[in-house]
């Protein structure tokens, strides 16, 4: 009887070592794909106004039919159109530490800064579901910006 015990004991810790082996396996591929070893990088905005726009690459359904149609929306927005202010595209979920700078707490969300990197104008809610992100009112916030500097 003392070695069927023995023998169980030890199955019990194989079994709970392989647990915990998989759910740390697991969760180091999940802290991987979302980008939280990657070396946090401050914004190179080069001494010139930029939009920030905050979104997501994974989500529910509904997330995700309002996410790809505001990057459809920044995609066909021409460079002349908003008067050559560069864009960058950033993943809330691969930068969580810009989200927080800029108080992004939904998405998508589209934030104007000045040269310096402060915030002069943000949209933080949707529109609709086509068309979720408010360009005309950016491009007059552009025009204002560029003046200012």
């Amino acid at each position: 009887m003392d070695s069927v015990s023995e023998m169980n004991k030890w199955m019990r810790i194989i079994i709970l070592t392989s647990i915990a082996c998989a759910a740390v396996t697991i969760l180091g591929f999940k802290a991987f794909r979302s980008g939280m070893f990657e070396t946090r990088r401050p914004l190179e905005l080069n001494g010139e106004p930029a939009l920030l726009f905050f979104n997501v690459s994974d989500g529910c359904e509904c997330q995700m039919v309002v996410s790809n149609n505001a990057n459809h929306q920044i995609a066909s927005w021409s460079e002349e159109t908003r008067q050559g202010v560069p864009v960058f595209t950033i993943d809330i979920d691969r930068r969580p530490d810009l989200a927080d700078e800029y108080g992004i707490y939904r998405v998508p969300a589209l934030v104007l800064v000045d040269s310096q990197g402060q915030m002069m104008w943000m949209q933080d809610y949707t529109v609709d579901d086509d068309h979720p992100l408010d360009l005309h009112q950016f491009e007059d916030e552009i025009q204002s910006i560029i003046t200012l500097d």
